[in-house]
């Protein structure tokens, strides 16, 4: 959906995930959410050698936990929620929120956007002063800077 919005504001956009890999409306089918280091650096290049200036990746907990985009830098990282998906490699809701802490703790990050209608979003607020609450109800705390959808 990044993407697509920057598709329609005239970027020229890419996706990188469970939806496929490639510009927007080209996209190739994926064999991981986040390939291995080397392959996402790889398909980044050949991106921008299309002309993609901005990229929408999934990255998957796994990736986070294997390192795959360690020496990325993000403009902006987006947090929905968790489910119970990856319960057969996380063994456990906790080490699965710890994984995905990742992206905002270990990686260069521009700026957070978190779910405020998800508990663990509204845990990570608390420790992200500066991330943006996204939700669907107007009862934030006063102060947080928010987008109501």
């Amino acid at each position: 959906m990044l993407a697509q919005w920057a598709t329609l504001l005239g970027e020229t956009s890419a996706v990188m995930g469970t939806v496929g890999n490639g510009l927007v409306g080209h996209l190739a089918a994926a064999e991981n959410t986040t390939g291995s280091a080397v392959d996402v650096q790889h398909l980044l290049h050949d991106l921008a050698e299309k002309g993609a200036t901005l990229t929408a990746m999934e990255v998957s907990s796994h990736g986070l936990v294997q390192h795959r985009v360690a020496a990325l830098p993000f403009a902006a990282a987006v947090f929905t929620n968790l489910s119970r998906d990856h319960l057969d490699y996380h063994g456990d809701m906790q080490s699965y929120e710890s994984a995905k802490w990742l992206l905002f703790s270990e990686h260069q990050v521009g700026q957070a956007i978190l779910n405020a209608d998800d508990e663990v979003g509204r845990r990570w607020l608390a420790r992200l002063p500066d991330a943006v609450a996204v939700t669907m109800e107007d009862n934030l705390q006063p102060g947080l800077p928010r987008a109501l959808a």
